[in-house]
């Protein structure tokens, strides 16, 4: 495409003026060739009108004058003839072959001759002929005399027209375009507000220009979409390119933070199993003494526990990352579990010579359904971590009840300590998943950091929230909310309404179904039952001991089985036990398929029912339901504490089972 710059400026209109001009001059040329086609034909007729003329007149005296052989009369009628400007050339030639001419008789050959024959008076005898010839000179004189008039004419005629024809373009065309070519030399992003506007005259109708400044005012507001909407899109980019540099640093944070939670799980995972088998490896040795053994078993013990912990944490974060917690919806006296969370940890803050108390700010034995598992869970946590971060001073848990709107309720739960505190800084890494204050208290203090993580997940499914007030070297305060309803002193709604959570929620099991440790996690005295029978049907040979060990304890005979098909064939067959001990996941056929069965066997046979107890290292409220469904009577969760055991096992031993 070339340089528009390099090339000289011409207007329309010049270009207009110079082609109307040629277009003129082309004009002007055909009407001269037809003027001169025209002044030749006139010329032929006044010639021949002259050739008649000389017949008439001349010719007879030219006769007269050759008949009477009168010379001199020739001549004169030749001269006569000469003198007229459109007769070039005349020639008489007698019959006797004289000739007698006047002119140019170089005209002879180059113009058309007319020839007149010259006969006697009587008209029987020819006795000459007479040839005239026309003047050239003659005719151009009179064709250019005119031709000029006519050019000049048509000139003068043709600038008027031009100039006229200037004037009006000039204010119609060329004014207007020159306003229309400065507005777009002058355009700019800024400037795209501004429509262009045409001085003109009035006019009813529309031509090309207002055409065209319409379209460029078109154009103008496309444009100007177009760039705001290319403002917007480089807004939007922008903003998902500061997103995509956020999240790329959330993400790099994150997995830094993953590498650091999984480095702390591993050592937390570690440590219990180091004591566990290093107790068990001094366990084997010979000479060990009772003190030992006993030592080393509660070591193993306190090791299984730190491991169950952590391991039921796991899973529970794992369920409120996958949004597949279930909660329990049960009356609870908060100001109660509120002062047994405190009495569990007595002992502990009394160790490290901590002040521990706790306050209900409400009305004594005030009833709430809400899920209270996972609030005495939430309340140990945040006590076991005040404790855990406090030297000295005192440890304190409030309980109140901060809104109430007919039969709902907001509670708020706080621990608050005299312990290390966080900086300000510090505190947007609390409550993150993977994420812990600092790594040196993470040496210091041992943890996972998963507390807080799950306070925040059951806060929220809890409708409600968590947070944190704290200074460095004076001592935290951490909270949360939870949506509750209100009961009465009979345990029914306050008044007819439900907490919004309350339909997320999952009935708990009945008081045969749940099975709860003793109180205080006391042992459960041995009671003797004979030589009652009881079947652990266990894939895995070490749970097996475990069982049937415990078992024993109490004085029940025990046997086992791997898997459900072993049961249920051995119950068919006639085996009587008191209780089976059902493992829910085995080989061939699993626990729930194996109580379906003997179930259905039992109804068919007319059998009375046998208990049936299932074990799961599964953990959930889902899990258990699922056990309660197929038919089992209870259920117990792994590691399997051995009281519990004892105690779930007991109310089903105390009457043979009748055949």
């Amino acid at each position: 495409m070339p340089n528009r710059n390099l090339r000289s400026f011409r207007s329309i209109v010049q270009a207009l003026i110079g082609r109307i001009f040629l277009l003129a001059m082309v004009l002007l040329m055909i009407a001269l060739g037809l003027q001169a086609w025209w002044a030749q034909e006139q010329n032929k007729q006044h010639f021949q009108e002259l050739m008649q003329e000389v017949g008439e007149t001349n010719v007879p005296m030219m006769a007269l004058a050759l008949w009477d052989i009168e010379p001199a009369a020739l001549r004169a009628q030749l001269d006569f003839m000469a003198k007229r400007p459109e007769i070039g050339y005349v020639q008489i030639k007698s019959a006797t072959g004289q000739v007698y001419a006047q002119g140019d008789a170089q005209l002879l050959g180059s113009q058309t001759a007319h020839r007149l024959a010259i006969q006697s008076p009587q008209g029987n005898l020819q006795l000459g002929e007479l040839t005239l010839v026309v003047n050239p000179s003659y005719f151009w004189r009179n064709f250019f005399s005119m031709a000029w008039q006519a050019a000049f004419g048509y000139c003068v005629l043709t600038a008027v027209i031009c100039l006229l024809i200037v004037f009006m373009l000039k204010h119609d065309l060329q004014r207007p375009l020159e306003s229309i070519a400065q507005f777009a030399s002058e355009l700019t992003s800024e400037k795209l507000t501004h429509s262009l506007q045409l001085e003109r005259r009035p006019s009813a109708h529309e031509d090309e220009i207002d055409v065209l400044a319409r379209a460029f005012n078109q154009l103008q507001r496309s444009l100007r979409r177009h760039i705001e909407d290319l403002n917007g899109l480089v807004i939007e980019r922008t903003a998902q390119q500061e997103k995509l540099m956020v999240a790329n640093q959330k993400s790099q944070v994150a997995n830094l933070a993953k590498s650091q939670f999984l480095a702390t799980i591993s050592h937390e995972l570690r440590t219990p199993l180091n004591g566990i088998l290093g107790m068990a490896q001094l366990l084997k040795h010979a000479g060990v003494t009772d003190q030992q053994r006993v030592e080393y078993a509660q070591i193993i013990l306190d090791s299984g526990k730190s491991l169950e912990t952590l391991i039921s944490d796991l899973l529970d974060i794992s369920q409120i990352e996958a949004n597949k917690l279930v909660l329990r919806s049960e009356p609870c006296d908060v100001g109660n579990l509120t002062h047994d969370v405190t009495t569990l940890f007595y002992q502990t803050a009394q160790s490290k010579k901590l002040n521990i108390d706790s306050v209900w700010q409400g009305a004594m034995g005030q009833l709430f359904r809400t899920d209270p598992i996972r609030l005495r869970q939430m309340l140990s946590n945040l006590v076991s971590n005040a404790i855990k971060f406090t030297e000295q001073g005192f440890v304190r848990v409030v309980g109140q009840e901060v809104e109430r709107n007919g039969a709902e309720a907001i509670l708020e739960f706080s621990v608050s300590d005299s312990g290390i505190g966080i900086a300000p800084d510090k505190l947007d890494l609390l409550f993150k998943r993977f994420s812990q204050v600092d790594a040196s208290h993470s040496r210091s203090f041992e943890g996972t950091g998963l507390g807080l993580s799950i306070i925040e997940g059951l806060a929220k499914r809890m409708g409600g929230s968590v947070g944190v007030e704290s200074q460095a070297g004076v001592g935290s305060r951490f909270w949360f909310r939870i949506q509750v309803v209100v009961l009465d002193a009979a345990g029914k709604l306050w008044h007819d309404a439900a907490a919004p959570w309350v339909a997320q929620v999952a009935p708990v099991a009945s008081p045969e179904h749940h099975l709860m440790p003793a109180s205080g996690g006391t042992s459960v005295p041995a009671k003797s039952v004979g030589r009652s029978l009881a079947l652990v049907v266990e894939d895995n040979p070490i749970n097996q001991k475990v069982v049937q060990n415990s078992l024993s304890r109490i004085g029940l005979q025990s046997m086992s089985l791997t898997n459900g098909l072993e049961a249920v064939n051995a119950v068919t067959q006639g085996l009587q036990p008191q209780v089976i001990l059902m493992d829910m996941q085995m080989p061939v056929m699993n626990g729930l398929q194996a109580t379906l069965a003997i179930r259905a066997w039992e109804v068919k046979a007319h059998r009375k029912r046998i208990p049936i107890i299932g074990l799961t290292a599964g953990s959930g409220v889902e899990i258990e339901q699922e056990c309660l469904d197929s038919g089992m009577d209870a259920v117990l969760f792994k590691p399997v504490d051995l009281d519990l055991l004892q105690t779930a096992v007991l109310p089903y031993v105390d009457d043979p089972v009748q055949a």
